[in-house]
């Protein structure tokens, strides 16, 4: 176990830097604050649209204002894993299931640090495992540690039932 957590790390690490120099902060959006939650007034500027003005405000005459969004930032990451005899293709430590808990690893060690929730459907053609969403380093590890130790009920695979799960 020490040494996956080594080689997630690793990989963690990776994946940070390669982040990191292509956004400058976290949950960069195409649409700045068109959330879904008011937050504020303010002054309307050239160029912002004229569906978001707030014609309450601009009622009472001291200019027009537009309303502004809360953009969401949280976020819930779900992983659907096949862990079926199908995926135990390949060499002994480089089998197609050992790979894919590897990134399903990564990913919520990754998730969890930009505050995101992270949970879990393992299937084969039944529901194997189900890891409720949640945050934090603890829960990103405990999802790490319940992937490797699962160990699935049939061989058989049937994705539809999997997708009815989630």
């Amino acid at each position: 176990m020490r040494e996956l957590v080594k080689k997630l790390r690793k990989y963690q690490i990776q994946i940070r830097k390669a982040i990191n120099n292509q956004m400058q902060g976290d949950f960069h959006s195409v649409f700045k604050g068109s959330g879904l939650e008011f937050d504020d007034v303010r002054a309307y500027q050239y160029g912002d649209d004229v569906r978001s003005i707030h014609w309450k405000a601009t009622a009472k005459g001291h200019g027009t204002y537009v309303k502004t969004y809360r953009e969401e930032k949280e976020q819930t990451v779900f992983f659907l894993l096949d862990v079926s005899a199908s995926q135990e293709i390949g060499n002994p430590g480089q089998q197609k299931i050992q790979i894919a808990k590897e990134i399903c690893g990564v990913l919520s060690l990754s998730a969890v640090q930009q505050q995101s929730q992270v949970g879990l459907v393992c299937f084969s053609d039944n529901k194997e495992k189900y890891i409720k969403p949640g945050k934090g380093e603890l829960h990103a590890f405990r999802f790490i540690a319940d992937i490797f130790r699962m160990k699935p009920k049939s061989l058989k695979t049937d994705l539809s039932k999997a997708v009815l799960y989630t």
